[in-house]
């Protein structure tokens, strides 16, 4: 009990120059919250593939920048888009099955990740970054998007990217609820949330009821797996499960234990991956 009072204050501690500043400017603790929200972190080893195969690199000129690449195998293409603060080097352990299985397989850093140059970013970048890819590499058979990744592969695929399958591991089924729900544990209150919100969709021209999973998946004919584990802390499942139920075409597979990330290392959800792409249905 002491241990969790402990966090809870430290939490509380952390957080308060956050609250104090929205209380008294909202506007400009909005312009905080943007700057904080849309610079993704940099973790790890950028490039240390350890699957074992000739992995060739090439940097591939898109409108946020040239964004580095990586590709494995021969045969149909299936494109990976990692997740937010993550990186290509997080598909280690699905691009070996999948080459396997006889696919050639294409990973990249996404703007503001990995090895591209730029701090910030957003989901239409993202999306313009997948059709850059899909153009250099495609025709593309199938996409496997991560958490944000997988919100930009199904706004890719409705803007004309076409593909066969589409893989959604721990999807967002709302932005903007996400949004809000990551400014409160920063501290931010709903009141800046929703200023950063419209300030932002005003300078991007986007409705964000419009990239909500139950528009974007039901104007989608494209087979989608949709994979979530029910102890998620950063996505919930039930995200997981709204974005099933949009798709025409979808199928919910559920796990437990395994969180966020550990999803793209777990054997069966690898299988599982691996046997949706070769399906011919």
């Amino acid at each position: 009990m002491k241990k969790r009072t402990n966090v809870r204050f430290k939490q509380y501690v952390a957080t308060l120059p956050f609250r104090l500043l929205g209380t008294a400017w909202p506007a400009g603790a909005a312009r905080v919250f943007e700057r904080l929200l849309l610079t993704p972190s940099r973790r790890g080893p950028l490039d240390r593939f350890d699957s074992g195969l000739n992995v060739p690199d090439e940097a591939v000129e898109t409108p946020p920048g040239l964004l580095q690449s990586w590709s494995w195998g021969d045969g149909p293409a299936i494109l990976l888009v990692h997740g937010w603060n993550g990186a290509a080097v997080q598909w280690n352990g699905l691009a070996g099955p999948l080459v396997a299985a006889g696919f050639r397989v294409i990973a990249f850093d996404a703007p503001a990740h990995g090895r591209a140059r730029r701090r910030k970013t957003n989901v239409l970048e993202w999306r313009a970054a997948i059709q850059s890819m899909a153009d250099r590499f495609g025709p593309i058979h199938g996409m496997v998007g991560h958490s944000f990744g997988s919100l930009a592969v199904a706004l890719a695929v409705q803007g004309g990217v076409d593909v066969r399958r589409m893989a959604l591991v721990a999807p967002p089924a709302d932005l903007a609820a996400v949004t809000r729900s990551v400014g409160r544990q920063m501290g931010f209150s709903d009141v800046v949330s929703r200023e950063f919100l419209a300030r932002l969709g005003r300078r991007l021209d986007l409705r964000w009821d419009d990239i909500k999973s139950d528009r974007v998946m039901a104007s989608l004919d494209t087979p989608v797996l949709v994979v979530h584990d029910e102890d998620d802390r950063e996505i919930s499942w039930k995200d997981g499960s709204v974005v099933a139920s949009a798709a025409k075409n979808g199928r919910l597979l559920t796990t437990r234990g395994l969180g966020h990330r550990r999803l793209l290392r777990d054997a069966k959800v690898i299988d599982a991956i691996t046997r949706f792409m070769l399906d011919p249905a």
